[in-house]
C-alpha cells in the first residue's frame, strides 16, 4: 500500500503504551479499533480505545468491529471513512482547534457541522440558534470543501449520534477537552458518549 511501518511491542498497560509511543513518535493520529461491549462495564473499568481518548493528547481515530461466529467484521467501510465528515462543534475555543485539525483530511466531499443548543426560553433559543448559525457558517470558510450547517436543541451526545445517523456521516469529529479522570469514568462527558455508543467511526481532537 506504499507505507512504511515500524513495528512496536510492548508489555504493560495497553492504553498507557499506545499513548507513551505515540509520543515517543511524535505521531500526528493513533488509530484504534473498538469492540462493542457491556455499556455498564465500559462506564466503569473502560475499553483500551476510551482509556486511551482520556489519558493521550494526540488525535485517536477509533474504527468499530464485532465478532460474528468467530470472525472480525467492521462496521465501516474504510475506503471512505473521510468522505462525508460530521464536525461536533461547541463555538468554544476547541472549535478553532478541530478545525485546524482536520483541514487536511484526505477525500471529503461534504462536511456537515453541528452544534447542539441548550433548551430554554423561546426567544434565547431562537437566538442562540442564530448565532450558532452564523459561528458555523465562519468557520466552514476556513475549510475547503463543501459545507453543509446543521443546528439542533436538546441533549448533545444524543444530537450528534442522531445527526450523523441521518447524515449519512462517515465519520463523526469530535473534540476532548481535558478533565479529571475520576470525574469522566463516573459522569462522562459528551465525548466520552459518544465514543460509547456511536457505531461510526470516531475522530477525537485533543483541545488542551
Amino acid at each position: 500500500m506504499g507505507i512504511n511501518v515500524e513495528t512496536v511491542v510492548r508489555i504493560g498497560i495497553p492504553s498507557l503504551e499506545i499513548s507513551e509511543v505515540a509520543k515517543e513518535e511524535n505521531v500526528n493520529l493513533i488509530v484504534i479499533p473498538s469492540k462493542g461491549q457491556n455499556i455498564l462495564r465500559q462506564m466503569l473499568l473502560g475499553s483500551t480505545a476510551s482509556n486511551l481518548a482520556r489519558i493521550t493528547r494526540k488525535p485517536v481515530l477509533i474504527l468499530r468491529y464485532e465478532v460474528e461466529d468467530g470472525k472480525i467484521k467492521s462496521l465501516q467501510e474504510c475506503s471512505n471513512i473521510f468522505e462525508r465528515p460530521l464536525v461536533a462543534l461547541d463555538l468554544s475555543e476547541c472549535s478553532e482547534k478541530i478545525i485546524k485539525n482536520i483541514r487536511n483530511l484526505p477525500e471529503v466531499k461534504e462536511a456537515i457541522l453541528f452544534h447542539v443548543v441548550d433548551y430554554g426560553k423561546v426567544e434565547e433559543l431562537e437566538a442562540n440558534i442564530n448565532n450558532a448559525k452564523k459561528a458555523l457558517s465562519e468557520y466552514g470558510k476556513l475549510l475547503p470543501w463543501k459545507i453543509k450547517v446543521e443546528i439542533q436543541a436538546g441533549i448533545a451526545s444524543r444530537g450528534i449520534i442522531g445527526a450523523a445517523i441521518n447524515n449519512v456521516a462517515t465519520l463523526v469529529v469530535i473534540g476532548k477537552k481535558g478533565k479529571s479522570i475520576l470525574k469522566e469514568l463516573l459522569l462522562g462527558s459528551t465525548a466520552e458518549r459518544v465514543i460509547r455508543d456511536c457505531r461510526l467511526p470516531t475522530l477525537l481532537i485533543p483541545c488542551d
